[in-house]
Parts: C-alpha cells; sequence; structure tokens
C-alpha cells in the first residue's frame, strides 16, 4: 500500500517517519521548493507548548508535545537540532485590556500568544538574564509544557490522481520542475501536507471537489540575533539549578504591545546561542508559487 505525501515540511517529513516505523510500506516524499524547509519549517521560531491550544486542539497539542519530547530523547535532540526545554513569559507594555483576539486564534495579525496562555496557572521562575525590559514580566510555563524506505522527489509538483476500477486511488503523477520529466507513482494513500499550498494541491488533484480546504497563509518576518547575554556560561555543578548538566532553559518572551499593532516575540534558543525575533504577520503577503521564491 504505497503512500505518498506532498509536502516535505515538517509535517510531511514527521508523517513519513512515524508510517515508516509502524509498518513496512513503500512510502513517497514530493516537495515542489528546490530549498528543503524554505518556509515555516525553516524559519519558525521552533516553539512548541503542550496545554496552549483551544479544545478542539488540546488533545492532538498534547501528543505533539510528547512525540517532539520523545524524539529528542531518543536521539540527543539538544545536540541534533536544538531541543531543550523552554520558560515562556509575557511582557506586558500596556494594557491586556486594549488587545484583542483569544487563545483560540493568537495566529491572527495583532494576537499576542500570550493570551493563549491565560489560563494556565502561573508557574515559579524566572525571566531571561538577555532581556531588559521597564515592563511588566510575568511567567506563564515552565520548561515541563513548552519546549522543535522512504523516496523523495524534489523538485516535484503534482498534476493528477489516477484511480482503479473500483473508484480507488491508485497513482500520482509528478512533474520534476528541473527536468519537465513527469512520473508515475504507485499510490494507494494520498496525505496533503503542504501547508498554506495545501489548498492549491488539493484543487489541482481533485478539480471536481467542492471541499474547501480551511487554510490561508500568514506571512510575516523574522530575524536571528547574536548578544552577548546568551548563552549564559554552563551551570556549576554546585548550583542547585544545575539540573541538565549544565544547561539552562531557554526563554520565550510573547509581547502584548497593542498600540504597535502586532505583538513581537521573542525566543532564545540553543545550541547555537541565536535569539530569534518575529512576530509581525500578515494575511495580505501574496502567497509565492513555491516556498524558495520567499522574500
Amino acid at each position: 500500500m504505497p503512500t505518498v505525501i506532498v509536502g516535505a515540511g515538517i509535517i510531511g517529513v514527521s508523517t513519513a517517519y512515524y508510517l515508516s516505523q509502524s509498518r513496512n510500506q513503500e512510502i513517497h516524499l514530493a516537495e515542489a521548493s528546490p530549498e528543503l524547509f524554505a518556509s515555516a519549517s525553516g524559519f519558525a521560531g521552533g516553539f512548541l507548548a503542550a496545554d496552549w491550544f483551544a479544545p478542539p486542539l488540546s488533545r492532538l497539542g498534547q501528543l505533539s508535545f510528547d512525540l517532539h519530547k520523545q524524539l529528542a530523547e531518543e536521539h540527543n535532540g539538544y545536540e541534533h537540532w536544538g531541543y531543550t526545554t523552554s520558560t515562556g513569559t509575557s511582557l506586558a507594555e500596556t494594557s491586556p485590556e486594549n488587545i484583542g483576539g483569544s487563545g483560540a486564534d493568537w495566529l491572527m495579525e495583532g494576537v499576542s500568544r500570550a493570551i493563549a496562555a491565560e489560563n494556565t496557572a502561573p508557574s515559579s521562575g524566572h525571566g531571561p538574564t538577555w532581556l531588559q525590559s521597564k515592563g511588566s514580566l510575568d511567567i506563564l510555563s515552565s520548561g515541563d509544557t513548552t519546549a522543535q524506505i522512504v523516496q523523495l522527489h524534489q523538485p516535484a509538483r503534482p498534476l493528477s490522481v489516477s484511480y482503479n476500477s473500483s473508484g480507488g486511488l491508485s497513482s500520482i503523477q509528478i512533474l520534476n520542475s528541473s527536468t519537465s520529466r513527469e512520473t508515475t507513482i504507485p499510490c494507494t494513500n494520498l496525505v496533503i501536507a503542504a501547508g498554506a499550498w495545501s489548498p492549491q494541491v488539493f484543487s489541482t488533484l481533485f478539480p471536481t471537489s467542492k471541499l474547501k480546504i480551511p487554510i490561508i497563509s500568514l506571512a510575516g518576518h523574522s530575524l536571528v540575533l547574536r548578544s552577548k547575554h546568551w548563552p549564559p556560561p554552563p551551570l556549576d555543578s554546585t548550583d542547585p539549578a544545575n539540573t541538565k548538566a549544565g544547561r539552562q532553559d531557554c526563554h520565550a518572551v510573547f509581547t502584548t504591545e497593542a498600540g504597535a499593532g502586532y505583538s513581537p516575540e521573542i525566543f532564545s534558543r540553543m545550541p547555537n546561542g541565536e535569539v530569534y525575533l518575529a512576530g509581525l504577520n500578515s494575511s495580505t503577503y501574496p502567497l509565492p508559487k513555491v516556498a524558495n521564491e520567499r522574500k
């Protein structure tokens, strides 16, 4: 039962990984961009949360968080991809009452993820040493609940699907955009994991369907910085906080600046000692044809 996954970002790749672990089957990944992880999977902050979700997604969010943690423990995620626990904090420069939105829609414009954690009990902890602010800093969550056979066809975009005599999927046709060569891949299971491009992929493969995929693009800008205050020196072995072989928690700072019209987010990351700054998102930015054409 061959499976074809359209989209080789974090969702597509992780789907392929778990399918390969669960049973012996043929798995194909088709990625339209010549550059892997050229969109959100490569430029998002990498922040994970276990309990910052609206009820319909709460169980899925917890499962995702647990799987990330499990993979990091099994494959030394700290060294290989910078997985570490994180303390989430809210930095309020203005009155929270002036901010619109709720925890269910923190991805939309002008909404801070600080609001998504309103219903979580405050935890004891310390703010980041690299952040200096006159605002009110509150701890939202501790590191316990916040913490980033398969064949790849790339660059390749889907063209159409074929069906067997019973009406089930039998194959998918893809086009290699570098060679202009069309290939037919056996396919009885299809997963569309193309992020913001998923509605386009679905419409291409199922042109007569009236189903509308409720996914929109939400683009933004991000910066990766270096700070002389991060990372801090390794903890001494006698320090009570040294419970992780000298490593200290990272911090995620979610601001609530109503007057600015957006809510910047700042993450300290390991193991390379980066500080990630983002948060100005808009649905008005046009979606490029492929992810590597972003500006």
